[in-house]
């Protein structure tokens, strides 16, 4: 194996004892890291789905006490209600940002479901991600040609091997993951609350409408609820309800999952497939099977009969010996928050008008001029627009606003922090004006 390709697997450990990824080059002044905090106080986590338990959780794990408050009458209530959600890397051809960010996560939250002490329902015994267009056959060729990764993390499978792992007939190769599978969200959300013991606090049926500082930040429903040193959104898409975050490009995208019969063939399936869409083996008698994006639908969280074909489509094409019935088929619907480059908005927050005044020079492709370094809006952060990869994402991204205040080293390298830092969509728009984001 090349030394390089054992260097980044072995990198995946995501633990701070390791060194994390301290020794890059230096982070640009627009996406300087913000002053660390040392709290006396509490921290308010919007949001009580997989990003904002994330949050508390690694922060607890710290020392901090944590308030977390969440709209719905109960945690992990929207997207995070998922009880069989796919758990698995993203892999490239040449390691990729978005390949390393949700790998790296891949691993990291493989890492906390063994560490804790609480049950989570889990079904991480292998999946395999099938070839089944000519764009995937193409990338899992080239990933094949190009990487040398260890068989326990990936192998590449033909048609025929595919199906023996799967135990049913399938008319693609593709890449087999030995530890990926499917995680109940709603149960891994109850456990890291449960870790969290009493430093964690839980507002359940609070929706906060505006946030206000003054020495510290206050917290307001329709009147004021709590007070933080420090504040944390992660409440997906709902989070440009908040004047702080308004100005990002995220947005609600629905989708349903099809619940539909098992029969005598599909009984037999063994592990998840993942395609176009995937199906997630029998459980008492139903398979899971999914998921579709309602892009241009946002508000649309009825059930759908067109999507409940759409992916009928998708699971004929790569088993169409399955024949199973979708005419008495159950929809589980639920919105994501995503950003256009479909990766999640994750670190400090900024003013947008002063950030533009600060760095519209780049718009003239004037790099030589030294910049002062980006200044953010008071121990304020964001963790939000995981989209369908939250299970990949969550916990990574909790950690690395975790190190951000409590001034530790990132636990991933500079590059992928810039990839995901909340600021970055605003610098696009100075360098290119009229190129869409």
């Amino acid at each position: 194996m090349k030394t390089a390709e054992i260097e980044w697997i072995n990198s995946l450990t995501y633990s701070k004892q390791h060194g994390g990824h301290s020794s890059n080059e230096p982070l640009p002044a627009w996406f300087a890291l913000p002053q660390p905090k040392i709290c006396h106080g509490k921290v308010a986590v919007i949001g009580g789905g997989i990003a904002g338990i994330s949050c508390a959780y690694r922060l607890i794990k710290r020392g901090y006490e944590v308030d977390l408050y969440e709209a719905q009458p109960e945690l992990a209530s929207e997207a995070s209600s998922n009880p069989k959600a796919l758990l698995k890397p993203q892999l490239s051809p040449n390691i990729n940002l978005a390949d390393q960010f949700y790998t790296e996560g891949f691993f990291y939250s493989s890492h906390i479901i063994q560490s804790l002490d609480f049950p989570v329902e889990t079904s991480l015994n292998g999946l395999i991600q099938l070839a089944s267009n000519t764009s995937l056959q193409s990338r899992f060729a080239k990933i094949k040609d190009k990487r040398e990764l260890p068989s326990s993390f990936v192998q590449y499978v033909d048609k025929e091997s595919a199906s023996k792992l799967a135990n049913i007939l399938l008319e693609f190769e593709g890449l087999y993951f030995p530890k990926a599978g499917t995680v109940n969200i709603k149960s891994f959300c109850n456990a890291l609350v449960k870790a969290c013991g009493n430093k964690l606090t839980v507002h359940t049926g609070k929706k906060i409408s505006k946030l206000e500082y003054d020495s510290e930040w206050k917290l307001y429903d329709n009147d004021l609820i709590g007070q933080a040193e420090i504040v944390i959104i992660a409440n997906a898409s709902a989070a440009k309800m908040l004047d702080a975050c308004k100005n990002y490009p995220l947005s609600p995208l629905p989708g349903q999952l099809s619940l539909v019969a098992a029969n005598n063939t599909s009984q037999a399936l063994r592990i998840p497939l993942s395609y176009e869409g995937h199906i997630i083996p029998a459980s008492k008698g139903v398979h899971f099977i999914g998921t579709t994006y309602r892009h241009g639908r946002e508000q649309d969280l009825a059930e759908s009969e067109r999507d409940h074909q759409l992916v009928e489509s998708y699971l004929h094409k790569i088993a169409p010996q399955l024949n199973l019935d979708f005419s008495h088929a159950k929809a589980w619907i639920k919105s994501r928050s995503v950003t256009p480059d479909h990766m999640p908005l994750v670190g400090p927050i900024a003013d947008k008008t002063s950030f533009n005044q600060a760095y519209e020079k780049l718009a003239y492709g004037n790099n030589r001029i030294k910049f002062e370094e980006a200044q953010y809006l008071p121990n304020l952060y964001i963790s939000a627009g995981h989209g369908s990869k939250g299970l990949s994402s969550s916990l990574l991204s909790a950690e690395v606003i975790a190190c951000l205040i409590a001034g530790e080293s990132l636990p991933i390298s500079n590059k992928v922090y810039q990839a995901i830092h909340p600021s970055r969509f605003w610098l696009r728009q100075i360098k290119s004006p009229l190129a869409p984001l």
